[in-house]
């Protein structure tokens, strides 16, 4: 699900992608995959993986909209807000810190729009990433008979989300000339 996501915007609020590798084990190319493994006590260094607990607080007021519980976040994923990124660094099991991120006016969360919300942190897990061999036991782990398979399932799926995409802004083209 989005890092912070819109409940006013339109489409999905957040949750279940709805393709064919949330289903399944996780998403191949994502964080998710099971390529991970704890660190009970290990520093979050560039590529790790922090399992975290967030409070937010919004001009001084908790809001138990925007706050988190075992949220994984990628340390440098583009989806993970560059404040976190950063202030995951050197950080371990147990360890507490703020982040403050000021959103842009046009944001379109009208709750954070223009607004600078402080975020505090409790780091409840690290995991060290660490991408499986490309082999047949990962392709059987994805219900493929080979690794040949997996790609070509990979590059359908690839195929299918830019057509959605496509199809998508086609139809957001059209709804904004009628408008």
């Amino acid at each position: 699900r989005p890092f912070f996501h819109s409940p006013d915007a339109a489409g999905s609020a957040g949750g279940e992608r709805g393709d064919r590798w949330s289903q399944k084990r996780g998403d191949p190319r994502g964080a998710d995959t099971g390529a991970q493994i704890p660190g009970a006590e290990t520093e979050v260094e560039k590529g790790d993986i922090a399992v975290i607990n967030a409070e937010a607080f919004i001009d001084g007021q908790k809001s138990e909209d925007m706050s988190q519980k075992d949220l994984t976040l990628l340390q440098g994923a583009e989806e993970t807000p560059k404040e976190f990124s950063e202030a995951m660094l050197g950080k371990k099991k147990g360890d507490a810190f703020e982040v403050k991120i000021n959103f842009e006016k046009d944001h379109p969360n009208t709750a954070i729009a223009g607004k600078e919300v402080l975020f505090k942190v409790t780091v409840a897990e690290t995991k060290k990433r660490e991408i499986p061999p490309l082999n047949e036991i990962l392709a059987n782990e994805f219900e493929c008979e080979t690794l040949d398979e997996l790609k070509q399932k990979i590059k359908d799926d690839i195929s299918d989300r830019k057509e959605s995409e496509m199809n998508l802004a086609y139809k957001k083209d059209i709804i904004n000339k009628i408008i």
